[in-house]
C-alpha cells in the first residue's frame, strides 16, 4: 500500500518557503537618476567586465561570456573566481569583436555541451579590412566537470565568417524548440570588396557567403531538412563563402544590418523568435523571423527606403519579395507609445514568460536600446504593436543583453550592461499581497487544476486552523479562498490549512485554463489577491528535502525474478542538519526490476492526450501507473520501472514529462 504525504509535512514545507520567500528583497541595489515602473525592482547580480551575453544552466547557474574571451559562471551567490573557459589567447576583441554569444544544448545534464560564438584570431593581429583577417566562429565545447571547460573539446561548427571591418558582427546563439542551434551574422560594417561602407555596404544583398544574416544548423553542425534553402544551386559555407551566384544552404533568413540579439518565445514551445536588428543613419527595427525571407537591408531600413524618414511604406511600397519590421523607431523621434528619444541602437530583447510578471506582461516582447539606456515592454494587438517604458536612465552603453531566468521559486529578467565596469542586473516584478506557488516544486507561474498551491500574505486568517477530515471545507475559521475567472460562477478553493501569514489550498478541478484571480477573503473581505494563469498541466514532484529541488518524496521496490517485493529507501535524512541525499539504488540483476514511486501534482488532468513520460539521465524509465493518490486530495502518483544500465556512483536528474510540459528536476542515484 502507498503511503501519502502526511499533512503536518506539507506544513513544514510551507513555513520554509515563507521563510525563503521573506528573504527574497534583502538586496536590491538601484541606480542613480533610473525610472522604473511601479511594481518592480532592479538589483545587482555581479559585476563582471564586458558582459556580452548570458545563458542558464539547468541548475540555476548562469554562464557569463566576456567580450575579451573568458566565459564566467555565477553560481547563484558569487562569481567563480576562475573562469569556466578562457579563449583569450584564441580571440580578437577589437572594435566590436570578442566572445559574443553562449547558449545550453537542451540535453546537457547528459552531454555537458555549450556552444559559443566569437571572433578567431587566425593571424597573428586582429587588423581589420583583410579577408585572410580575424573570422568569427561558431563552436561546441564540453563541461568536463561541474565548472570546467575543456578547451581541448572544441568542435567547430562554422567558421570564417568575415570580420571584414571589425564591426557589426552581430554573435547571438539560441536553441529554437526545434532543438536546432539559431546563429545571427552581421555584415561586417564596410564591405570586403571595397563597395562602400555603413548604408552603403551591399554584403547583405548577397548569398554566396554567411554576413548579413540568421544561420540554422543543427547541434552537430549539420543542415536540417527543412531549411530554406536546400535545393539545386545550394551549398555548404560553415568553412567560408561559396563562389557568387551560389546560395549558402545554413542560411535561414537574410538581408540584414547587425541582428545583435534575438529572441525565442518559451510561451509557444519556442518556434516563433523576434530578431532586434540594429539600424544605420535613420532606423531601430524588430523583425519577426520567417523561414526564408529577406529583411531588405541594404536597400531599406526601418519601413522605409534606406536613409530616409519620409519613403516610407505603405506610401512608398515595400517592393516585392522584401519583409518589412513589426516595429520601428526613428532616430529622430520618440519610441512609438513612450516619452523617451534618442534611442539609436537596439540590442538585447525577450519575450516574457507567461504567468511570471503582471497579466499585462503575458506575452509581451521587452527590448533595451544601448545608446538611451532604456529597456521598453512591447505588447502586441492584432497586427499593431504598442511601446511602453519598463526601465530608463541607464545611461549609454547599457542593457546589452536580456534573457529571462531563475529568480527564487518565480523567473525575473536578468539583463548584461558595459556601464559602471560591466554588470549583471535583474529586473523582477515585486511580490504582489499574495504570493502562489506550487506546493511540490515552490515553482510561482502558471497552476495546474486540481493541483496543490500555497498562498502566502499578511493578514490572511485570524489564526491557525487545519483540515481534519475530507472532503475537504471551502471555510476555515473566517478565512476562504475564491477563484473568479471571467463567465464562470465563483469557486471556492478546497482548503487544507490557514494562517495569518499562509495558505495552503487545492485549486479547483473545475476552474478552466486562462486567467483566474484568486482571492483570500477574512471575514466578508478580500484581504489578499494575486491573478493566476491556470492551465490543465504543470507536472511538479515533492522533495524529501522540502525545497522543490534534491531528491524526490517518494518509495523505491526491487521486485525480484520469482516476484518477490523488496522495499528500497530512496533516500537518507541527516538527522543533524536535516539535508537529504540520495540512497544508492541497486540496478536488479538479470529478471529484477527497480521501481521508483514519485508523487506529485498538477499532471492528472489530459493526460491521456498527453501521455506521461519519466526520464533518467535523459532515458526513458517504462511508466507502469499514473493517477490521482486516493489518500491524499490533490497528490497524483506515478509509478515507473528504472531503465537499466543506468550511469552509476553519480545523481541522476529525473524528470516527469506530461506533454510538453516538465516537471521540476529531482535527484536519484544507482549502484
Amino acid at each position: 500500500m502507498v503511503t501519502p504525504l502526511p499533512c503536518c509535512l506539507l506544513h513544514r514545507r510551507f513555513h520554509l518557503l515563507l521563510i525563503a520567500l521573506l528573504a527574497l528583497g534583502a538586496h536590491c541595489h538601484q541606480l542613480h537618476a533610473q525610472v522604473l515602473r511601479q511594481g518592480f525592482a532592479d538589483d545587482l547580480v555581479v559585476r563582471v567586465g564586458g558582459p556580452t551575453a548570458l545563458a542558464f544552466l539547468p541548475d540555476g547557474r548562469m554562464l557569463i561570456t566576456a567580450k575579451g574571451g573568458a566565459l564566467r559562471i555565477w553560481d547563484g551567490q558569487a562569481l567563480l573566481p576562475t573562469p569556466a573557459l578562457d579563449l583569450t589567447a584564441r580571440t580578437c576583441a577589437n572594435s566590436e569583436r570578442g566572445l559574443l554569444g553562449v547558449a545550453v544544448d537542451p540535453g546537457f545534464v547528459r552531454n555537458g555541451f555549450i556552444y559559443l560564438y566569437y571572433t578567431h584570431r587566425n593571424t597573428p593581429t586582429c587588423g581589420s579590412f583583410s579577408l585572410q583577417g580575424p573570422m568569427n566562429r561558431v563552436s561546441r565545447f564540453t563541461f568536463t566537470s561541474a565548472n570546467t571547460v575543456d578547451p581541448a573539446t572544441e568542435l567547430v561548427l562554422v567558421d570564417n565568417i568575415w570580420s571584414y571591418g571589425g564591426n557589426h558582427n552581430a554573435g547571438d546563439l539560441e536553441i529554437g524548440g526545434d532543438g536546432h542551434l539559431y546563429i545571427s551574422t552581421g555584415d561586417g560594417g564596410t564591405d570586403y570588396q571595397g563597395r562602400g561602407a555603413a548604408g552603403a555596404n551591399p554584403a547583405s544583398r548577397e548569398r554566396h557567403h554567411l554576413m548579413g544574416k540568421v544561420l540554422r544548423i543543427t547541434t552537430s553542425g549539420a543542415i536540417p531538412a527543412d531549411n530554406p534553402f536546400t535545393g539545386p544551386g545550394t551549398v555548404r559555407c560553415h568553412q567560408g563563402a561559396a563562389n557568387p551566384g551560389q546560395v549558402c544552404q545554413e542560411t535561414y533568413l537574410w538581408g540584414l544590418r547587425n541582428p545583435f540579439r534575438f529572441a525565442f518565445n518559451p510561451n509557444d514551445g519556442g518556434r516563433q523568435f523576434y530578431i532586434n536588428d540594429v539600424g544605420q543613419a535613420a532606423w531601430e527595427e524588430v523583425n519577426e523571423a520567417i523561414a526564408g525571407a529577406d529583411y531588405g537591408w541594404n536597400t531599406r531600413e526601418g519601413n522605409c527606403v534606406n536613409g530616409s524618414t519620409t519613403q516610407c511604406a505603405p506610401g512608398n511600397p515595400t517592393p516585392g519579395g522584401l519583409t518589412d519590421p513589426i516595429f520601428a523607431y526613428a532616430h529622430s523621434a520618440l519610441v512609438p507609445g513612450t516619452t523617451t528619444g534618442n534611442c539609436r541602437s537596439i540590442t538585447g530583447g525577450a519575450f516574457v514568460p507567461n504567468g511570471y510578471w503582471p497579466a499585462g506582461f503575458d506575452g509581451g516582447y521587452v527590448f533595451s536600446d544601448y545608446i538611451c539606456g532604456a529597456v521598453f515592454s512591447m505588447q502586441r494587438s492584432g497586427q499593431s504593436f504598442t511601446a511602453s517604458e519598463l526601465l530608463t536612465g541607464l545611461d549609454v552603453n547599457s542593457a546589452v543583453h536580456l534573457r529571462f531566468g531563475p529568480f527564487g521559486a518565480t523567473q525575473a529578467l536578468y539583463y548584461t550592461t558595459f556601464a559602471g565596469g560591466g554588470e549583471v542586473r535583474r529586473i523582477r516584478a515585486l511580490a504582489s499581497s499574495l504570493t502562489n506557488v506550487s506546493a511540490a516544486s515552490f515553482d510561482a507561474g502558471p497552476a495546474a487544476r486540481a493541483s496543490i498551491l500555497s498562498g502566502f500574505g499578511s493578514g490572511l486568517a485570524d489564526a491557525p486552523a487545519g483540515a481534519t477530515q475530507t472532503p475537504l471545507p471551502t471555510q476555515l475559521g473566517a478565512t476562504r479562498i475564491d477563484v473568479r475567472q471571467e463567465g464562470q460562477p465563483v469557486r471556492g478553493a478546497p482548503l487544507f490549512f490557514v494562517s495569518p501569514s499562509q495558505v495552503n489550498y487545492q485549486l479547483p478541478s473545475a476552474a478552466v485554463p486562462g486567467r483566474a484571480t484568486v482571492e483570500v477573503v477574512r471575514n466578508g473581505n478580500v484581504v489578499a489577491s494575486e491573478s493566476v494563469l491556470v492551465q490543465d498541466l504543470r507536472p511538479a514532484l515533492f522533495t524529501a528535502n522540502q525545497s522543490g529541488r534534491g531528491v524526490p518524496a517518494g518509495e523505491a521496490l526491487l521486485v525480484r525474478a520469482n516476484g518477490a517485493q523488496e522495499p528500497l529507501p530512496l533516500f537518507v535524512c541527516s538527522g543533524v542538519s536535516g539535508a537529504c541525499a540520495p540512497a544508492p539504488l541497486p540496478q536488479g540483476a538479470a529478471g529484477e526490476s527497480v521501481f521508483v514511486i514519485l508523487y506529485g501534482t498538477g499532471l492528472r488532468i489530459g493526460t491521456a492526450a498527453a501521455p506521461v513520460r519519466v526520464t533518467v539521465d535523459g532515458i526513458d524509465g517504462e511508466v507502469r501507473f499514473v493517477g490521482e493518490q486516493p489518500q491524499f486530495v490533490g497528490l497524483d502518483q506515478v509509478n515507473v520501472r528504472l531503465p537499466k544500465p543506468l550511469p552509476a556512483g553519480r545523481d541522476l536528474e529525473l524528470r516527469v514529462h506530461v506533454g510538453t510540459q516538465v516537471s521540476n528536476p529531482v535527484l536519484i542515484r544507482v549502484q
